[in-house]
């Protein structure tokens, strides 16, 4: 696989937008009944219980994960497409992991560039008022 699905570069982009949310749903995808608890992925991923709190609320926020009645965290896949492109990411991690790596790089670098253009236009509209009360006063 030399290159990724348009609707998996939208998972990553809008979605499953870091390293440790694809483990997460690749670990729930592999899982019995697609579903762990937050002990088992915190025993699995080797992270701590508090930051897998947090992705599973940005990732319930997605549609993508939701608690069973026994308070586990279970995949919930809600469409053929979000099906197909969590498959093809499973493919493309196992197979070719540093090109999944490179689209979420570049995913976080355009991320950067974004808020740094937004201070950078900011900063001109926040210089501008203060030269307006100065003038006025």
């Amino acid at each position: 696989m030399t290159t990724l699905s348009p609707d998996l570069k939208e998972l990553l982009s809008r979605r499953v937008e870091s390293f440790e949310k694809v483990e997460l749903v690749l670990a729930l995808r592999n899982a019995p009944h697609n579903t762990l608890t937050i002990d088992e992925l915190a025993a699995s991923m080797h992270l701590p219980r508090e930051i897998l709190r947090r992705l599973v609320v940005d990732l319930r926020s997605s549609s993508l994960v939701d608690h069973t009645d026994k308070g586990a965290i279970r995949l919930t896949l809600v469409n053929g497409t979000d099906e197909a492109a969590i498959s093809e990411l499973a493919t493309a991690y196992a197979s070719d992991p540093i090109l999944v790596m490179r689209f979420l790089s570049e995913v976080a670098m355009n991320r950067i560039r974004t808020m740094a253009s937004r201070a950078f236009a900011d900063a001109f509209i926040i210089g501008k008022k203060k030269g307006n009360r100065d003038d006025d006063g």
